[in-house]
């Protein structure tokens, strides 16, 4: 199984301007094959930062993913 945890900041005043394409991602990746858990979370004392929780099977479903359509846009 692989984890990884990572951030991402986004300028607080354009949060809702980025969760249709944040939802976007999130559904696409959730439905691939070999992925446990694709997430998104506003952290709640730092606005516009975005933590973002991934759990892949194997290495092969992580480079499939990164090989997909909705990781190129």
């Amino acid at each position: 199984m692989i984890i990884i945890m990572g951030t991402v900041r986004i300028s607080a005043d354009r949060i809702n301007e980025a969760r249709p394409a944040m939802a976007a991602m999130v559904a696409a990746s959730r439905a691939e094959p070999g992925c446990r858990l694709y997430a998104y979370a506003e952290d709640l004392l730092e606005p516009g930062l975005i933590r973002v929780s991934e759990q892949w099977i194997d290495q092969a479903a992580l480079s499939a993913h990164f090989e997909t359509p909705h990781m190129a846009v």
